[in-house]
């Protein structure tokens, strides 16, 4: 199975169609899959465990629970129970009772470690822009989350995320320093970085029609409780952009030591299409997964890699490094001169040598020989 078709597998869940001739509606680049395909590519893919598996069981555990949401006064199948028993660790009677228990609640039990509490989800519709807020409180210390408010650990979320490379970065006022070494972004600072990225979106099976070629600007704060990136992306044609503004902040939870509130934002633009028509299921998807995903993560995220990771160059230190740069060109140059009289010294003397005799030699002859008077001293007695 292919990324793009767990990934529209998984946005599909978002959509809920039962029946195949809605499908057939749709360009078939857009394309989702019913509930019942869904859930067997689903299943497929997550019985490849763990080092098979394209996306992580609690991303595959929230399509689990949208699915248990819309048959939720049926009869569950044996396809649901597997997928449910599987990702949320429970049976389908459980998992709907909780369900309705929670009030529906955005993102499902974490019946293994309870790492996700207090899940709120909202979104607005103006007709066109589409934007979501999710917030949930994440039983991991803020200190270890700040890697994800680094352009470079989206990409752990891989669904939406194909590429992305900084080009330029910005610390403050200093000058912006293009095609940034990667440990010049360490998590403890605030910068600003731009640059390329590749973005794809779900629908159809097949992944070259899909993914969208845009840019990125994002500006990032940290702080010692609450720290946050502020970002917008722009991708795909003149003609047919996709626009989006965004946040993910991260906030210490008083009183709950270990404990960090998670919040991702986006407000965004969907080209004219099939994903226009259902941009609010679209961006749920999107900001849920890639926001569950992240905050879950269990690698270590790019700045995390450097260690220990250098401090932001200043502007006096930027001085520092070009006057380092003219004493090494310098200090070459020199070298290159004694060598260039080195070479021409031994190439003199070679030519002198086939000549018979060297010329200090010539002139030597050729000068008349002064004897030195020797005075005889006296010697007192």
């Amino acid at each position: 199975m292919t990324m793009q078709a767990v990934h529209t597998a998984l946005w599909s869940t978002y959509l809920g169609f039962r029946d195949p001739d809605l499908i057939e509606r749709f360009a078939s680049s857009d394309r989702p899959f019913t509930n019942a395909q869904a859930l067997t590519r689903l299943n497929d893919h997550m019985r490849r465990g763990a080092d098979g598996r394209l996306v992580s069981l609690d991303v595959l555990g929230l399509a689990a629970w949208n699915l248990v949401g819309q048959y939720v006064s049926e009869e569950p199948n044996i396809l649901l129970e597997h997928l449910v028993q599987g990702t949320l660790g429970m049976d389908c009677a459980r998992a709907r009772q909780q369900y309705l228990e929670r009030d529906r609640a955005t993102l499902p039990p974490d019946q293994r470690f309870n790492r996700i509490v207090d899940s709120k989800w909202s979104s607005e519709d103006d007709g066109r822009f589409a934007k979501g807020t999710l917030e949930f409180t994440v039983r991991r210390p803020f200190e270890e989350l700040l890697g994800i408010l680094d352009p470079r650990s989206w990409l752990e979320a891989r669904l939406f995320w194909r590429d992305l490379m900084v080009k330029r970065l910005r610390y403050g006022e200093a000058d912006e320093i293009d095609d940034p070494d990667p440990d010049l972004m360490p998590r403890d600072y605030g910068w600003r970085a731009k640059g390329v990225m590749v973005l794809a979106l779900p629908g159809g099976k097949h992944s070259p029609a899909k993914c969208l070629k845009g840019l990125f600007d994002a500006d990032r704060t940290i702080g010692a409780r609450e720290s946050r990136i502020d970002y917008q992306l722009v991708a795909g044609t003149v003609e047919a952009p996709l626009v989006c503004n965004g946040c993910l902040s991260l906030e210490k939870m008083e009183g709950q030591p270990g404990s960090t509130r998670v919040r991702g934002q986006k407000r965004v633009d969907f080209p004219a299409g099939d994903l226009e028509r259902f941009r609010t299921q679209t961006l749920a998807y999107w900001i849920q997964s890639e926001t569950l995903a992240l905050a879950l993560c269990e690698k270590k995220l790019p700045d995390e890699l450097a260690a220990p990771a250098p401090k932001p160059p200043s502007a006096s230190g930027a001085a520092k490094k070009k006057s380092k740069k003219k004493k090494k060109s310098s200090k070459k140059k020199g070298k290159k001169k004694k060598a260039k009289k080195k070479h021409r010294r031994a190439a003199g003397e070679a030519r002198s040598k086939r000549l018979g005799g060297s010329r200090k030699h010539e002139k030597a002859s050729a000068r008349p020989v002064r004897k030195r008077s020797v005075r005889k001293r006296s010697s007192k007695r």
